[in-house]
């Protein structure tokens, strides 16, 4: 089973510019470690791409697939290799996984 993702843990953006950035949780109330726990649809941390030959603020980037299976708050909680901004996540819990 893979590492379940928690707030900041880190991700692959898919991208030139910032090419790993963390995730935001938008939950307080499930942790992991006692760190709240990434779910489906939490936002990337500010960060950057490439325009032409600019590197320029991305928005809108997120945790694209969650867990079928295991849920915070309702929400499919992130584990490392689900799709992340248009990379996947990298980072998780050593000790807490999820399927």
């Amino acid at each position: 089973m893979p590492k379940l993702c928690r707030d900041n843990d880190l991700g692959l953006t898919g991208h030139p510019c910032t090419t790993q950035i963390g995730v935001k949780a938008t939950q307080f109330t499930v942790r992991a470690n006692g760190i709240p726990v990434a779910r489906l649809n939490d936002p990337a941390l500010p960060h950057t791409w490439l325009v032409g030959i600019h590197c320029v603020n991305h928005s809108g980037a997120k945790v694209n697939v969650g867990s079928s299976t295991v849920f915070a708050e309702g929400i499919s909680v992130a584990r490392v290799t689900d799709s992340f901004d248009f990379g996947e996540m990298i980072e998780g819990s050593d000790n807490v996984r999820a399927g």
